[in-house]
């Protein structure tokens, strides 16, 4: 399970964490800032990536069904070396 911390190493941590925080905050100030802005770069980016799908069907769902069904044609090539087929 979890691991159990007494209180003396509960204090020892939250000491030293402030104790860092003491000595360079400009730094840890710039590493919070540079933390937020790409945290809100990867939301915002993601946001949009979910939303374009979602217009996208809207809009083609908007126009209706304005697809053909023709009949296929073959065209195969008679070369023994290659082997491909165009169907238009």
């Amino acid at each position: 399970m979890g691991a159990r911390y007494s209180r003396d190493q509960l204090f020892m941590f939250l000491r030293i964490v402030a104790d860092s925080f003491g000595r360079r905050p400009r730094h840890k100030l710039l590493t919070g800032a540079a933390l937020a802005l790409g945290m809100g770069v990867a939301t915002a980016a993601l946001s949009v990536s979910l939303d374009v799908g979602d217009r996208l069907a809207k809009e083609f769902r908007s126009l209706g069904a304005n697809l053909f069904s023709l009949r296929r044609k073959r065209i195969r090539c008679r070369s023994k070396s290659a082997a491909w087929t165009i169907v238009p």
